[in-house]
């Protein structure tokens, strides 16, 4: 009989390693992109600056078609990704950085305040680029777990 034991012990011993070792394997909540049911353990603010901090990037960067990704799905319906990227590449416009200073929500709407730095040449002759700064506010909305910026109609 203590030899039926000692084979078991082994095999029971695996298992629960295996089993522990799946468990360990899940994703933990906060882990990747805010979306979707982890976004609800994490404030609104945080998730939307989070949000907006990324567009951000994408737009400093130049990678309108990232930014694209932001944008609210209604906005999406009426311009296409090529739309918009032909637009954006055309500004005379070139946000050189862009800071989310801070976000205020009310339950599935944000307004988020950023601060951003840009250049663009003036046409007048002999003026050149210019350089300066701005601060903003964007209009933010959750959807199905997932924030969307809702441009102005401007």
């Amino acid at each position: 009989m203590n030899l039926h034991r000692s084979l078991l012990r082994p095999g029971a011993t695996v298992l629960a390693l295996a089993l522990l070792g799946a468990c360990a394997t899940q994703t933990q909540p906060g882990a990747g992109p805010i979306a979707g049911p982890a976004a609800s353990r994490v404030a609104p603010e945080e998730a939307v600056q989070e949000r907006a901090a990324a567009r951000w990037q994408a737009l400093v960067e130049r990678r309108f078609s990232d930014a694209y990704a932001f944008l609210s799905p209604g906005y999406r319906e009426l311009t296409s990704i090529n739309e918009y990227v032909a637009a954006m590449s055309n500004r005379p416009v070139r946000w050189e950085s862009a800071d989310v200073t801070k976000a205020s929500c009310e339950a599935d709407v944000c307004k988020v305040n950023v601060l951003m730095t840009y250049s663009l040449n003036m046409p007048q002759p002999g003026v050149g680029r210019i350089q300066s700064y701005s601060g903003i506010d964007e209009q933010w909305l959750q959807l199905d777990g997932e924030w969307f910026h809702l441009p102005d109609d401007s």
